[in-house]
């Protein structure tokens, strides 16, 4: 498999942690970085990764686990956990949102399916039905929009580049 893009956030620190998590803490740490960047080269293969580091205290050192394309922006404060949001957007979703920001302004089309009751129930039915919203517009800024979401139902977003922009 093969795609464009991948966006994902990061945060890591060795400081107790205020509020609850989910999960094994060992996937929260710097240790947990070489993994995921074999996974990534394993299994996806992109061509650009973008990382949005939400002022994290650690820094992983990426180029000695990966060849692949890589760019870093970094937010000037942590936006806080799910959580305990200290803004409008928590961490991840400041990273999404950036990603999208990123693909878009660079000629990337997107569809956007939903409402599903889980996200893996949609992988299975990306219908015409489910269809939510979708471009392939030619400008180079383009805005997703949801109308009328659903609380507590998950969206599926697919990005392509369609014009076939080297890193993008």
């Amino acid at each position: 498999m093969s795609c464009e893009l991948i966006c994902t956030g990061w945060y890591s620190t060795d400081a107790p942690r205020s509020y609850i998590t989910y999960g094994d803490d060992g996937i929260r740490n710097n240790a947990f970085r070489p993994l995921w960047w074999k996974s990534i080269d394993t299994f996806v293969k992109p061509q650009h990764v973008l990382i949005v580091d939400s002022a994290s205290p650690i820094k992983p050192q990426d180029a000695s686990y990966t060849s692949t394309n890589y760019q870093y922006v970094e937010l000037l404060k942590n936006p806080g956990h799910s959580q305990n949001c200290q803004t409008h957007y928590c961490g991840a979703m400041a990273a999404i949102i950036l990603g999208l920001e990123y693909a878009l302004h660079n000629d990337v089309d997107y569809i956007i399916y939903g409402p599903y009751t889980n996200p893996q129930s949609g992988c299975s039915a990306l219908t015409a039905d489910k269809i939510v919203n979708c471009s392939y517009s030619a400008q180079s800024t383009e805005y997703p929009v949801i109308q009328n979401s659903v609380a507590g139902q998950y969206y599926l977003i697919m990005v392509t580049n369609f014009s076939n922009l080297q890193g993008y």
